[in-house]
């Protein structure tokens, strides 16, 4: 399904806000692949399965990372007051406060709208994109434990 038509389904929704909160409570000025991570920790679906995968205290005690966004430049445009990014600015539940998604979120958003096949973009496609994304990423990788593998391998299984 093409990216530019994907349906976000309200459970992704909910994933995607609950990581604001996260960056939020973390004072990030983005969101982090944590972020993401915990917030389908808590994702009533699917986050009792990945909590016997996954240990949360390694992603709420991962490293802040470093890695913006990347900010579009249109030299025949004006200078925008602030800054503009390649990328999705996510609100906060409550509407009040929001957050555009570091470059390494913002991958992991895409590919999980990649392996949709039909139907809306769920949290499962979210968490099977972190799991697919984490191999090119050792601290990502750090976070899902001493058998990646296994944990891909059941993410996928959702």
């Amino acid at each position: 399904m093409p990216v530019n038509q994907m349906v976000l389904s309200p459970k992704l929704m909910a994933v995607m806000r609950k990581a604001v909160m996260y960056a939020v409570t973390a004072e990030s000025e983005f969101v982090q692949p944590p972020h993401i991570l915990l917030a389908l920790l808590d994702d009533e679906e699917i986050g009792a399965r990945l909590g016997q995968l996954i240990d949360r205290g390694k992603a709420e005690a991962a490293a802040p990372r470093k890695r913006p966004p990347e900010q579009l430049r249109d030299p025949d445009s004006q200078r925008a007051p602030f800054p503009i990014y390649r990328s999705l600015v996510i609100r906060t539940p409550d509407g009040k406060d929001g957050k555009w998604l570091d470059q390494d979120s913002y991958e992991i958003f895409l590919e999980g709208a990649r392996r949709v096949q039909a139907g809306p973009y769920l949290p499962k496609h979210l968490a099977k994109a972190y799991v697919s994304e984490s191999n090119r990423d050792r601290g990502l990788l750090s976070i899902l434990g001493h058998q990646p593998a296994v944990v891909a391998e059941k993410v996928f299984a959702l």
